[in-house]
């Protein structure tokens, strides 16, 4: 009900520039629904040993060599995993600077840009990733949110809507549709898409 509640805020506000309340009012309402739709961990990679100890000794080890490109991805990988995002992100941008720019790793660094509010950088990356072949399968729905949160509705909108032709059950894609039609002024269907992916039952 609370969700719903700031919703129906957040649009019937209105749409205007961005400096306005109705605007910031918005962007409240993101905010409050962008841990369910990515979360600290979202688009980590794989990490099957997350100790502390693990990271010591990966760090340790890039001392010796900080050149060292698949220890580097290790560490991005396990800080990612275990929610350090803003650690994540400086070791992600160290292996993007040395040209390590795959769509994995590009979807990884875009998506814990994302998380950790960085929209205009998740974008960039996103984007980049998307293009590239091998890209996750999550991160064209990254995407749309990302695009969502750097104000391209209609960018957004017609992402979900390849998502959701390929994928007719992603909830959080069905959600983030939702969203992006009420941020369009298409409030009833915006609700309704929402309602389907089971928010305000």
């Amino acid at each position: 009900l609370y969700l719903y509640r700031l919703l129906r805020q957040g649009v019937l506000a209105g749409r205007a520039d961005l400096e306005t309340e109705a605007t910031r009012r918005w962007r409240s309402v993101l905010r409050a629904v962008r841990t369910q739709q990515v979360g600290r961990r979202a688009g980590a990679p794989r990490v099957e040993d997350t100790e502390p100890r693990r990271e010591k000794r990966l760090r340790e080890r890039l001392v010796e060599h900080p050149d060292d490109v698949e220890t580097r991805r290790k560490l991005a990988a396990l800080l990612h995993a275990d929610g350090a995002l803003d650690a994540a992100l400086a070791e992600y941008e160290t292996l993007l600077e040395a040209g390590q720019d795959d769509a994995a790793l590009l979807a990884a660094a875009g998506t814990a840009s994302l998380a950790s509010g960085r929209a205009a950088r998740s974008v960039e990356l996103l984007e980049r990733a998307v293009a590239a072949p091998g890209a996750p399968s999550a991160a064209q729905r990254h995407l749309a949110w990302a695009l969502l949160g750097a104000d391209r509705a209609d960018d957004a909108l017609a992402l979900y809507d390849e998502v959701l032709a390929q994928a007719p059950d992603d909830v959080n894609a069905r959600r983030g549709r939702g969203l992006t039609l009420m941020r369009l002024d298409r409030l009833d269907e915006g609700l309704q898409e929402i309602a389907s992916a089971g928010w305000l039952r």
